[in-house]
């Protein structure tokens, strides 16, 4: 049986790399692909429901973190398994994986790597892999042109945060979870699952294996508290008072003001209210050999060394 590629057609990257990413693949052992550059969300959800169906252990996924999210949303659930070749800016999931974000390097790992199953968040239905974000992202987001990312790589988000938050006003909203209920105001809100956010900020109490989210509450009304929990986050210092995280399996966040749209992974796909629960063990991934993720094999091992214990 053939091995599914999907790569994201619609990207620059994603073009270039079409013809590399069968190459390298095959060079590892995957000498039978069955490669779709697809251009449409209904082109890649079809090419992924058939291989579910099939019941495929593997589909081979190449591009950003949009399209490994759109990827993770059909195949959660599922035993067919998310081989990721990073082929985006960030590579944010890939990090949390602790794949090698070269694409021969990440081939390698998809031809002798391990099985294991990441939890994935789910936001008014959509699933998400990495977070949900309201504020100054979501400006920030849309400040972003393709060409000046295109430019500037990484750097284009100072420069497109500049742009995008002068004179913006912060954000009133109300926080619901089984046990508290808060109200706050500030910039930013960020509810991870993935304790990686970005290339270079992490959120310290996220894993993808903890079966909980942690939500960030980046500052205050203020704009220089913003900078100064951002600063924070990106040098791992989040026990400052500019940082404030809930932690839980599910959490509602409601806008006192406008409603206020959500940046689902770096797309923006949903408005509040949110409803944003956490789907433990739902997708299925290969990491590389001796990660620090739980995988299939070690789960196995524990398993069989309980049995003996009790036995």
């Amino acid at each position: 049986m053939p091995t599914v590629l999907l790569i994201n057609a619609n990207s620059k990257r994603g073009q270039e790399m079409f013809e590399a990413a069968q190459s390298a693949l095959k060079a590892v052992g995957f000498t039978d692909l069955e490669a779709h550059a697809v251009s449409s969300l209904e082109e890649s959800t079809a090419v992924l429901k058939a291989a579910i169906e099939r019941g495929d252990e593997l589909v081979i996924v190449g591009g950003g973190d949009g399209t490994l999210s759109s990827s993770a949303h059909v195949l959660a659930g599922s035993e067919t398994a998310l081989g990721v070749l990073p082929l985006g800016t960030g590579n944010t999931f890939a990090r949390g994986l602790e794949l090698p974000l070269d694409l021969e390097g990440a081939a390698k790992v998809l031809a002798k790597g391990e099985f294991a199953r990441v939890d994935v968040g789910r936001v008014n239905g959509r699933i998400f892999i990495n977070s949900v974000s309201l504020g100054a992202s979501e400006q920030i987001a849309s400040s972003l042109d393709k060409d000046l990312k295109k430019k500037l790589g990484l750097l284009a988000w100072p420069v497109a945060a500049f742009r995008a938050l002068r004179g913006r006003r912060p954000m009133r909203l109300e926080l619901r979870t089984e046990f508290l209920r808060m109200k706050v105001k500030t910039r930013q809100l960020l509810v991870a699952n993935n304790s990686n956010i970005a290339s270079f900020v992490t959120a310290p109490g996220a894993t993808l294996q903890d079966g909980r989210l942690e939500t960030l509450i980046l500052g205050n009304e203020s704009l220089w508290s913003l900078i100064k929990a951002g600063w924070n986050l990106l040098l791992k210092r989040s026990s400052k008072t500019d940082i404030h995280s809930v932690f839980g399996p599910k959490i509602e966040i409601h806008s006192l003001g406008k409603a206020r749209p959500a940046n689902v992974d770096g797309d923006i796909l949903t408005y509040t209210p949110l409803e944003v629960d956490i789907l433990p063990r739902a997708l299925r991934v290969v990491v590389p050999l001796g990660s620090s993720l739980l995988t299939e094999r070690k789960m196995r091992e524990f398993a069989l060394e309980r049995e003996r214990a009790e036995g």
